[in-house]
């Protein structure tokens, strides 16, 4: 939404944005909120530069993220678009403050959880097989 947001701002555009949101917005949104796409990505970065692989699966928690916390509606996270239009029908975020809380808390706790693996990882003796 980056992108569009920018140029409805810098424009000076009328209205409220997230209403007014065209189609093809609404298309990009869907294919970057899909867990798809973005299990898919992860996959290439994967083969393409290993060490990308794990950072890039913060996309996929994001999406799942966004899955549990948007209900029904036009920015409901569809999340295997393209292939299907199937959304859970998640806590909406906007009505239950409390869960930008659980929301912003879970995301330092991954990081937490990843920085003591790898450091884990690291001190390990590695045996050769």
């Amino acid at each position: 939404m980056g992108a569009p947001f920018a140029a409805f701002f810098l424009t000076g555009a009328p209205g409220n944005f997230f209403h007014n949101f065209d189609v093809h917005s609404l298309e990009l949104y869907r294919f970057m909120h899909s867990l798809i796409v973005a299990l898919a990505a992860s996959g290439l970065l994967g083969l393409a530069w290993r060490p990308l692989f794990v950072p890039s699966l913060a996309w996929a928690l994001h999406v799942c993220m966004d899955a549990l916390t948007h209900g029904t509606g036009k920015f409901q996270t569809t999340l295997f678009y393209p292939l299907s239009s199937w959304g859970y029908d998640g806590i909406r975020w906007w009505e239950h403050l409390e869960m930008v809380l659980v929301y912003w808390l879970l995301l330092p706790i991954a990081w937490l959880c990843l920085w003591r693996w790898r450091r884990h990882n690291r001190s390990s003796p590695h045996t050769a097989p």
